[in-house]
Parts: structure tokens; C-alpha cells; sequence
């Protein structure tokens, strides 16, 4: 399982990077077998920002 799943706007193409990974994950990790998707619209810091990890 995979928690909190989801991808920041800023530097990239999310529907994309989601397409993908969606695609590619059976592949490369087969265990995993439930995936929990998170977007807040009302958290403009993490969702519309880039951010110094």
C-alpha cells in the first residue's frame, strides 16, 4: 500500500506523471496492491509552490 499518493504542479506535467506511474507501477513493484490518492485544493503552499526539501 502506498499512502498519501500525489505529485506537486509546479515543474512538471501531473496528468502525465500520473499517467505513468499508474502504467508502470504493476511492472516495476507487483506487491503493491492498493494506492491512496491525496490532493488538498485548499493547501496552495504544497499543491501550487515549489518547495526546498
Amino acid at each position: 500500500m502506498i499512502a498519501e499518493y500525489s505529485s506537486l504542479k509546479p515543474s512538471g506535467n501531473r496528468v502525465e506523471w500520473f499517467g505513468d506511474s499508474l502504467k508502470n507501477l504493476p511492472k516495476k513493484c507487483p506487491l503493491i496492491n492498493t494506492l491512496v490518492f491525496f490532493h488538498c485544493p485548499c493547501d496552495g503552499i504544497t499543491t501550487y509552490k515549489n518547495i526546498r526539501w
